[in-house]
């Protein structure tokens, strides 16, 4: 576990621009402006940079990469999506971009029968260009799933939930971490006096009451359920929801879905941020993290947190680092993200294929019969 350092020296900031061929174009040590927002999961991370005019930037065109380190820890790695010049304002900024969904995905069809969580997830991120280390082994064997040209960032968040409600992310550089939610916390950081800003809020983001599950086909007909938790019905934010798991069509898969969806409804939901003044550079989206502090008495200091996205500005020589908060089991922006749209292929995609069915009415005089032979 580590402490966030802190103190009142400027940071160190280096941020090198290379070219498509990988050839370094410009390296800047004193930008005028710099904000960087890192979602977890599979998000899309932007950063934008505001220079000072003297910074010659004439090489750095649309698509080169951006790398921005503050104090020797990478924080950024991306596209230069857009280049600014304002006589106003901004004078010289740019603005880039990594987008994970992008960058490392692939359609997943097929019907995978029996299967365990880390082999599946193995051979889904294949070709991808993912890198991912196998750490922590999902022992239980199931029996069937049938995905139908899903997302591979679906696939991977519906194994999650089928795993005991595991978490995961994909780092900048293309990491996959898919790990158990139960492991202690990566980081430690206690709160000094007049270094830190806190908001925390208990909600009940993503609580319902009657959730509606459309899973896939079984024997031929519809595979429906419905999760009843009556002890929510009084606080939940609403009554009932749906949700879609075309890929789900066994008892024993519903089964492990299911208890995953009970456990996340049924602990408290913090959320919101807290501000490291000066620090909080280390600790990376997706993180676990607890804090220490004597101050406030009703904060949740037993709580092991998960760092929902890091934000992080610098300007005239000092930097903040904001870490919006979540304590439940999602990877996304809500733990239903993925199952919120049914991805069943509609009927006119279907019948674009093969057309739409038409009589040819020339035939009608024809002297040859209709009925069946």
């Amino acid at each position: 576990m580590n402490n966030a350092q802190t103190g009142n020296a400027q940071p160190s900031v280096q941020i090198r621009f290379t070219s498509h061929q990988n050839h370094p174009l410009l390296t800047i040590h004193n930008p005028r402006k710099m904000e960087i927002k890192s979602p977890f999961g599979a998000q899309p991370s932007r950063c934008r940079l505001e220079l000072y005019q003297e910074d010659n930037s004439a090489h750095v065109v649309i698509g080169s990469m951006i790398e921005v380190e503050l104090n020797q820890t990478k924080v950024f790695k991306g596209y230069v999506i857009e280049k600014r010049i304002d006589s106003v304002d901004d004078q010289l900024s740019f603005v880039a971009m990594l987008d994970p969904a992008r960058e490392w995905n692939k359609n997943i069809s097929g019907m995978v029968e029996p299967f365990t969580v880390n082999n599946l997830l193995q051979d889904f991120i294949s070709g991808t260009g993912l890198t991912w280390q196998t750490g922590h082994p999902h022992p239980t064997v199931f029996s069937k799933l049938t995905f139908s040209q899903d997302s591979l960032y679906f696939a991977i968040d519906l194994l999650a939930k089928l795993a005991g409600n595991w978490i995961w992310d994909v780092s900048m550089n293309g990491a996959l971490r898919f790990r158990p939610h139960t492991l202690p916390p990566q980081h430690t950081v206690v709160l000094h006096p007049d270094r830190y800003t806190v908001n925390i809020r208990e909600n009940h983001q993503d609580v319902y009451s009657w959730i509606e599950v459309e899973c896939g086909i079984r024997d031929g007909a519809a595979y429906e359920k419905v999760i009843s938790i009556p002890h929510v019905a009084r606080t939940a934010q609403s009554v009932q929801t749906r949700i879609f798991a075309r890929p789900v069509s066994t008892p024993d898969v519903y089964a492990a879905l299911e208890r995953s969806i009970m456990q996340n409804l049924s602990v408290p939901h913090y959320e919101h941020y807290v501000d490291l003044l000066g620090s909080g550079e280390n600790v990376q989206p997706g993180d676990t993290v607890c804090f220490r502090v004597d101050e406030i008495p009703l904060f949740p200091q037993d709580q092991i947190f998960r760092v929902k996205q890091r934000d992080i500005t610098y300007s005239h020589g000092q930097h903040t680092s904001r870490l919006h908060l979540t304590t439940g089991y999602e990877s996304a922006p809500g733990y239903f993200y993925y199952l919120r749209s049914d991805r069943t292929p509609p009927p006119l995609f279907l019948l674009g294929k093969t057309g739409v069915f038409q009589l040819d009415l020339s035939a009608l005089d024809s002297p040859s019969s209709l009925d069946a032979a």
